[in-house]
């Protein structure tokens, strides 16, 4: 069983994680929000799932459900959620559960995240772990993008304005892709993203710069959009670029508050840009 809440990113985070405990010949129950579960059902990277915010889960403290009883019987765990005092440790154990692993979800110094959940799992880490995109893309490796339009899909925003570049930056990155043989650009927004959008359109404008703008209404449409459409991506350190880089799209991240070395996307085709002003 591997516990995982959180953002988007740090759950795409947790891939490598999955894909080695299947690797190894266990049956992985995911328990995370049910958008994440949606999001890579595709890919068979989990065998069961528990919704981390129903009722069902939530159950564990009191009474738990049979089912999620039964779950947790005989089970490893593998929890990335801050467990302080080890309730949720007592509970897994009550019901079960053999084994109970606290995993470092939000490390503060190398090495990358993704290393350091496989070592907090007691497990080795490949040495491609960080250059493995692990959901699938149609046609992918097979089909290559050359006889596809040329389209950069730009995501300028992210969870924390400190994070985001300014959109100058990426309408000059938009307009080099342009002129160097590039067909279109796609710049996506979400719901955080508000504030940046009259400003990069703005900037987009000044640019002579031509885009199309997208909202998808949810993750698993991203997705498609994405894997799709895209032939490069352009993005800050979010959940969207971690998505592109887990999908084999070549994807360039840009950093300007937190550290690439613990933070970058893992996946096949990843330019890091470090923005950072202290240099480090």
């Amino acid at each position: 069983m591997v516990i995982r809440s959180g953002g988007l990113g740090d759950f795409l985070l947790t891939l490598p994680l999955l894909a080695r405990l299947q690797a190894g010949g266990r049956a992985v129950h995911l328990v995370t929000r049910r958008a994440w579960h949606q999001l890579i059902a595709p890919d068979g990277l989990a065998d069961g799932f528990t919704d981390i915010d129903s009722a069902r889960f939530a159950s564990l403290w009191s009474n738990a459900m049979p089912d999620l009883a039964a779950v947790f019987a005989d089970a490893e765990v593998f929890c990335l959620l801050p467990d302080p005092d080890g309730t949720l440790q007592r509970a897994a154990c009550r019901l079960g559960a053999t084994a109970f692993r606290r995993i470092d979800a939000r490390p503060t110094a190398p090495p990358h995240a993704a290393l350091r959940i496989l070592l907090d799992s007691g497990l080795t880490a490949e040495p491609d772990v960080l250059t493995t995109s692990h959901l699938r893309r149609p046609g992918h490796p097979e089909e290559t993008t050359s006889g596809r339009p040329a389209l950069l899909w730009i995501h300028p925003g992210s969870g924390a304005a400190a994070k985001n570049a300014a959109p100058e930056w990426f309408a000059e990155s938009a307009k080099q892709f342009l002129a160097q043989g590039g067909t279109s650009v796609t710049v996506s927004f979400g719901a955080a993203d508000e504030a940046v959008a009259p400003l990069l359109t703005s900037c987009f404008a000044a640019a002579g710069v031509p885009f199309e703008v997208v909202r998808p209404a949810a993750v698993t449409a991203l997705r498609t959009a994405l894997a799709s459409r895209a032939t490069a991506f352009l993005g800050n350190d979010t959940g969207v670029t971690h998505l592109a880089a887990a999908l084999a799209i070549p994807t360039e991240a840009v950093f300007l508050a937190t550290d690439p070395d613990i933070w970058g996307p893992v996946g096949e085709t990843v330019t890091i840009t470090d923005l950072r002003t202290d240099g480090i």
